[in-house]
């Protein structure tokens, strides 16, 4: 059992108690930080519009993890703790086409979001996912 951050959605791998994250450990859980792992300042959405783009994230992390953590059965969980400046761009730019590509619901029963730091950036980045259309 980990108690981390506020998790806005309930997913296989998490979910909901007030502002914190129950998670069961059982599974395997991957993680990304993407202040530790890719940038503490976020681009925007696009590589042409500059370094540390959303569109970078998905390719060179988010997809990929994603990807390894479906064929292993497991969790995703990105951290968005030590970052910030995370736009609306960078959040679509990512985790929109991460949704689009695979799905609004795959991403909400796979995904984990941790946010102390900003705890309602959580609810904007499920709105992009949500919002996303194939």
């Amino acid at each position: 059992m980990n108690i981390s951050a506020e998790l806005s959605s309930i997913g296989k791998f998490g979910r909901t108690i007030g502002r914190l994250e129950y998670r069961s450990m059982s599974k395997t859980q991957y993680q990304i930080s993407i202040a530790e792992e890719f940038a503490r300042v976020p681009g925007g959405r696009y590589e042409w519009q500059g370094k540390k783009s959303g569109e970078e994230f998905l390719k060179t992390l988010l997809r990929p993890k994603f990807i390894e953590a479906l064929a292993q059965g497991a969790g995703l969980a990105i951290n968005f703790d030590g970052g910030e400046g995370y736009s609306s761009a960078f959040i679509d730019g990512s985790f929109g086409e991460l949704a689009r590509e695979f799905g609004s619901d795959k991403l909400i029963a796979s995904l984990t979001f941790i946010s102390y730091d900003e705890p309602l950036l959580i609810d904007e980045v499920l709105k992009h996912i949500k919002s996303a259309v194939k």
